[in-house]
């Protein structure tokens, strides 16, 4: 079945080195779930800075980013994959998810 990780945070930090962390953790979660054997549904995330929102999309193969115009600082994150352990996901999740803090 589906497994399903979400995150909602404030952050702080560079913008230019947030799109770029979050980017790569996006990147690095299809990449594992991928050699888990399992299947990327859609991972997304939306991080809102000073300079206006970023959309990023995901399906297993390339990271779609949207931008959009406006103001905040607000992190909206969500993984969702099938054929992996829920124990296993969490385990590699952690240490990705917790450099957002």
């Amino acid at each position: 079945g589906a497994i399903v990780c979400s995150l909602e945070h404030r952050i702080f930090g560079d913008p230019d080195q947030l799109k770029e962390l979050i980017y790569s953790t996006i990147s690095e979660i299809a990449e594992w779930t991928i050699q888990q054997g399992g299947l990327v549904g859609h991972i997304k995330a939306s991080l809102q800075t000073s300079c206006g929102s970023l959309i990023y999309s995901c399906t297993g193969d390339e990271i779609h980013i949207h931008e959009v115009p406006g103001q905040g600082s607000y992190l909206e994150f969500t993984a969702i994959v099938f054929f992996v352990e829920e124990k296993q996901l969490e385990s590699h999740l952690e240490p990705l998810l917790q450099i957002l803090y």
